[in-house]
C-alpha cells in the first residue's frame, strides 16, 4: 500500500534531518513457502491441552508442521536467519512499514479453507516476519494515520542490538511528536467513511 510506503519514507527523511545517515536497502527475497514450513513446525511443538478447542487455521498449521522433521526445519531456520541478517549488510538498523498493507476488513477470509485464509493474510507480515524468524530486536512506530487508523514504521536491528532499537524508536518518536491516533471511547459513534474503524481487522 502506497500509504506504509509513504510512512516509512517520511520517518527516514525525519532521521535524515536529525543527522542520521541513511541508505536504500535491496530487501532479501524468500517466498512465503520458504517461511511457512518453519512457522510451522515451531507452532507443532507448543503444548496445547485442548486441539480441538484452537481454530482452523492454528489446528492446519500444527498438522502440516507434524510433517517436518526438526532437522529440515532447523536447516530452513538457519539458512532463511542468514539471508535475512546478511541483507542489512554494514547498516545498523532497517526502517521499513510496519505492514505491507492496510489491516483487511472483517470477516474478509470467511468461508475460506484455513490454508487459503494464511495466504490471503500472509502479506501482513511481510516486513515483520525477519525479525520473528532471526530473533533480532525489531519496534514498530505509529507514525500516520489512514481511514482513521494508524500507520507504524518498523525498525530492525541485529540480533543482540536491542538498546540501540528501542532508543532509535524513541528518537523516532520524538520526531514525530503529538499523538498519531486517539483511541476511541465506548459509546463514541464510529469514525466516517468506509473500512474504518471496527470495519477492519487489527494489523
Amino acid at each position: 500500500d502506497e500509504r506504509c510506503l509513504e510512512a516509512a519514507e517520511q520517518a527516514a527523511d525525519a532521521l535524515a534531518r536529525a543527522g542520521h545517515r541513511v541508505v536504500a536497502l535491496e530487501g532479501a527475497e524468500a517466498h512465503l513457502d520458504v517461511f511457512l514450513p518453519i512457522s510451522q513446525r515451531l507452532l507443532a511443538n507448543v503444548p496445547v491441552i485442548f486441539e480441538s478447542r484452537l481454530q482452523p487455521l492454528p489446528r492446519w498449521f500444527r498438522a502440516e508442521g507434524r510433517k517436518r522433521t526438526a532437522e529440515e526445519s532447523r536447516r530452513a531456520h538457519e539458512a532463511l536467519s542468514a539471508r535475512s541478517i546478511a541483507a542489512i549488510g554494514d547498516c545498523d538498523v532497517v526502517l521499513s512499514p510496519t505492514t505491507a498493507v492496510m489491516p483487511p476488513r472483517v470477516g474478509s477470509t470467511r468461508g475460506l479453507t484455513a490454508e487459503r485464509a494464511f495466504r490471503e493474510l500472509a502479506h501482513l507480515g511481510a516486513f515483520t516476519a525477519a525479525g520473528n524468524i532471526t530473533g533480532a530486536p525489531a519496534s514498530s512506530v505509529p507514525w500516520s494515520v489512514a481511514e482513521g487508523l494508524p500507520i507504524g514504521v518498523q525498525i530492525l536491528g541485529r540480533p543482540g542490538e536491542d538498546a540501540r532499537v528501542v532508543g532509535l524508536a524513541r528518537e523516532l518518536g520524538a520526531l514525530r511528536g503529538g499523538t498519531v491516533v486517539t483511541p476511541r471511547q465506548a459509546g463514541d459513534p464510529p469514525p466516517r467513511g468506509p473500512g474504518r474503524g471496527a470495519e477492519r481487522q487489527s494489523a
